[in-house]
């Protein structure tokens, strides 16, 4: 817990202790002793003490005041308090800011010299090339420095299919699928693209385009 929350929890004052001969008064690390003919001046004093400390309690908006000597009790209860006031004020996650593109937003692809701007209904696929991805749409097929899990998240599903480690198919440029060995899928696209979808995602996409 910080300096400053601790500051605001808990508030030093005075011990004033009776004692046979008198009082003894306890304050920043002093000890005096005093006669009974002046126990009633240093009871005021004490209780001057005393309201200083509540009214700077109060004018700091501390979660508790706790008097010398300190009850266990009482500062685990202050404890308890201090962080449910930490829980309640702790800054909420912030919002993710970026949000799933679809099918008529516009994109900007930089490849090298060359800068592209491209509907996303356009595109046919992005495919992996390295540790980018490489996208298809018209007769171009500029590199993007994004992996192809990045694109995944950034693009609509139901616009985008992972059809394999590889490949995200845009389902608009389908052109025919068939059967393949082992329960896959083979994927002819419109540009004339054979892209092979594996067993589990084969099944994924079964769901996705049945009725």
């Amino acid at each position: 817990m910080s300096r400053s929350c601790c500051s605001e929890l808990l508030l030093g004052v005075p011990e004033l202790r009776p004692e046979s001969n008198g009082i003894v008064e306890r304050f920043n690390g002093t000890v005096r002793d005093e006669s009974n003919d002046q126990y009633g001046a240093n009871v005021l004093q004490a209780e001057q003490i005393v309201d200083h400390y509540a009214l700077r309690a109060f004018e700091v908006n501390a979660l508790d005041y706790l008097q010398k000597p300190i009850e266990r009790e009482r500062l685990a209860l202050a404890l308890k308090k201090a962080r449910s006031r930490l829980s309640e004020t702790a800054p909420a996650a912030a919002a993710p800011t970026s949000r799933v593109k679809t099918r008529q937003d516009q994109i900007f692809i930089k490849d090298g010299e060359r800068c592209y701007f491209v509907r996303l209904h356009e595109v046919q696929l992005f495919a992996v090339e390295g540790n980018y991805a490489r996208a298809y749409f018209r007769d171009q097929k500029p590199m993007l420095a994004r992996a192809l899990n990045h694109l995944e998240q950034r693009l609509d599903p139901t616009q985008f299919f992972r059809a394999s480690r590889q490949h995200l198919i845009n389902l608009e440029h389908i052109q025919s699928i068939s059967a393949d060995l082992g329960d896959g899928l083979s994927v002819q696209l419109k540009n004339g693209m054979q892209i092979e979808v594996s067993r589990r995602q084969a099944r994924a996409l079964r769901e996705l385009l049945e009725l």
